[in-house]
């Protein structure tokens, strides 16, 4: 029979349980001339890069359109709850025509003026260059209750369609 160090168990889960808490969650978005992709990875930025990619030049498998409604309606109840802290913006921005240049950059330092969108702008125009090269960060948040009912919900649902699922399967056999 082993002795168990219970302090050592609580020390080890409690140090596991912060490190978890604080490990990143990231989200990529890619666009590609074949559509649009995004991914969400955790605690490694580069699987999040690669799903993105993945899904916008179509090799992933596309999901049913019962599958899509839910993981539509479960994201439309985290973005009611999302509140922007603050978006970065840095790079050139360069387009074929000048004046297209001039717009979007003038529009972009309008916006980061503007006080309720905490928008700082680091961007700047080059209008000889023809090549944008802009990246787009932010901070957003998320009360993590509204993160646990959306996860509940989502689980609740796949219940509920597993044991659909099984009673179809049962009744045939």
């Amino acid at each position: 029979m082993s002795i168990w160090n219970w302090w050592a168990f609580a020390a080890a889960s409690a140090w596991m349980l912060f490190s978890l808490a604080l490990s990143p969650v990231y989200a990529a978005v890619a666009v590609s001339r074949t559509g649009f992709g995004a991914g969400i990875g955790f605690a490694v930025h580069l699987g999040a890069v690669r799903r993105a990619q993945l899904s916008a030049a179509g090799i992933r498998k596309k999901k049913s359109k019962a599958k899509q409604k839910i993981r539509r309606d479960i994201l439309s109840y985290l973005l009611r709850h999302v509140k922007i802290e603050r978006i970065f913006v840095s790079g050139i921005l360069s387009f074929e025509d000048a004046m297209t240049t001039a717009l979007i950059w003038g529009g972009l330092n309008a916006l980061s003026h503007m006080k309720p969108l905490q928008i700082q702008n680091t961007a700047q125009a080059d209008f000889t260059l023809g090549r944008t090269n802009v990246e787009i960060t932010g901070i957003l948040s998320v009360p993590a209750g509204h993160i646990m009912i959306a996860a509940m919900k989502h689980a609740s649902i796949a219940v509920r369609e597993r044991r659909k699922k099984w009673k179809n399967i049962r009744s045939k056999a």
